[in-house]
């Protein structure tokens, strides 16, 4: 499903109370299992808007990461590279430059197409890293134990902010 909050003048959008109401729960409980492509951005977008979210359980770009450091983990190179799919470029929706626009002036059924093959892409590649994990138990083991927790510990980082007690860092 897609959930136009925003959109272009005279579109019909839901109101961010409104979704907040009903998807606040879903993204809060940790027994419904999510899996996100750059699960951290997500996140920080999502408790920027009151709405926390548990139960993360498989962000694709890490699983990429973790099994292959030196290829891209953007999503469309992944859907090239392990799906051998081109999908809508990001450029085809909002353009580029100085004639580039924000995600919500572009048009509701386009929206809804590129942020459904999105979701649709990032299952597929779940689906084929975790299949790759499964075969190397060090790196799952990786992925599961140290990365994936990371993602909260950095989410949390970058929401807070941190505090550096500059003086001692310029003595070191």
């Amino acid at each position: 499903y897609y959930l136009a909050i925003k959109g272009p003048m005279g579109a019909k959008c839901l109101g961010l109370a409104a979704v907040k109401e009903k998807l606040a729960p879903i993204l809060a409980d940790e027994k419904v299992k999510k899996i996100c492509q750059n699960a951290k951005y997500d996140m920080i977008v999502l408790a920027n808007c009151g709405m926390p979210v548990k139960g993360l359980c498989f962000d694709t770009m890490l699983a990429s990461y973790v099994l292959d450091a030196e290829r891209s983990h953007s999503l469309d190179n992944m859907a090239l590279d392990f799906l051998n799919y081109r999908k809508i470029p990001t450029s085809d929706l909002i353009g580029k430059g100085k004639n580039q626009m924000s995600f919500e002036m572009v048009d509701t059924a386009s929206a809804c197409d590129y942020s459904s093959e999105d979701a649709d892409i990032t299952f597929q590649l779940y689906q084929k890293l975790n299949k790759k994990l499964e075969k190397e138990p060090k790196l799952k083991k990786l992925f599961e134990e140290i990365e994936m927790p990371l993602v909260e510990v950095l989410t949390k980082m970058e929401l807070n902010g941190v505090k550096l007690d500059v003086p001692v860092l310029k003595q070191l």
